[in-house]
């Protein structure tokens, strides 16, 4: 189930659109995921206005034949600012992830985006600059360097080809940014 519910508030000149869902998909024999929650954007009748996302969802993994559970909780705020001319976003905020039942174990973090640049995913399928700093309940951190090239990334300051990382898993939208302490980064941020 999809719920979108779009509202113009005209005296802040603001579009809020709120979306809720609740979605369930068996992914192979016996296992089931299910995605649930809910964003809300608030953007400016202004174009150039930087759009605000807030975002809680919860995933979950089911396994019929372990009745094994893993469980994935998102929250937080992004705020992005599109340059149509540059066909960028940058990306500013934090999200809350928690995660259990995993074969990580459970684990808390915060993902902090700062000036993170998407390019348009013809031109670039990784960001092109901005960091992302994941940060641990133990004060353990990962940091991720975007740029100056597609597809050029450092992790806690060691250089990093995403386009080598992406061929070596055979296409898949994994890196070798995990493993860091089992805190990597992995995938894209599209």
């Amino acid at each position: 189930m999809v719920e979108h519910n779009g509202d113009c508030e005209t005296p802040d000149s603001e579009v809020v659109t709120t979306t809720t869902f609740d979605i369930e998909n068996t992914i192979r024999d016996g296992v089931t995921m299910t995605l649930s929650g809910t964003t809300e954007s608030t953007q400016s009748l202004d174009e150039s206005a930087p759009v605000s996302l807030a975002v809680e969802l919860r995933r979950d993994f089911t396994h019929e034949d372990r009745g094994a559970n893993a469980s994935f909780e998102v929250s937080g705020t992004l705020v992005a600012v599109a340059d149509e001319a540059a066909r960028t976003v940058t990306l500013n905020g934090a999200l809350k992830v928690h995660s259990q039942g995993t074969r990580r174990g459970d684990m808390d973090r915060e993902m902090v985006f700062t000036d993170v640049v998407r390019a348009h995913p013809g031109d670039c399928r990784w960001p092109v600059s901005g960091v992302v700093e994941r940060r641990f309940a133990d004060d353990d951190a990962v940091i991720i360097e975007f740029g100056p090239e597609c597809g050029d990334a450092s992790r806690d300051g060691e250089p990093v080809d995403l386009r080598e990382a992406t061929t070596r898993n055979h296409g898949k939208r994994r890196s070798h940014f995990h493993g860091h302490r089992h805190r990597g980064f992995g995938g894209s941020l599209h």
